[in-house]
């Protein structure tokens, strides 16, 4: 007997893998739309890209610098645009 997988666990694994991928896509996908458009505060932001990040690494537990090389700044930069967020940072850092 070989140790190798055969080759109908080696196809069940990359569908598996794929679900996953398309998984993460669609919860970072989701979170960039909730980004652009509702009125968030900077800490409900940054909660929403933590909260995207945790959902990913329970599907991938070793991609969290994958997820911080590729998505976080996405998701930063989208925070940093969404003009709620500028309001309420301008907002926190005059009230100081």
């Amino acid at each position: 007997m070989s140790d190798e997988p055969s080759p109908i666990a080696d196809g069940e694994a990359l569908r598996d893998e794929n679900r996953r991928v398309r998984a993460a896509q669609i919860i970072v996908s989701f979170a960039m739309l909730k980004l652009k458009t509702l009125r968030l505060t900077e800490g409900e932001a940054d909660e929403m890209i933590e909260g995207a990040r945790a959902r990913v690494l329970q599907m991938f537990p070793e991609g969290g610098s994958t997820f911080d090389l590729i998505y976080r700044p996405r998701l930063e930069r989208l925070r940093n645009e969404n003009e709620f967020v500028r309001l309420s940072r301008a907002a926190s850092q005059s009230g100081r």
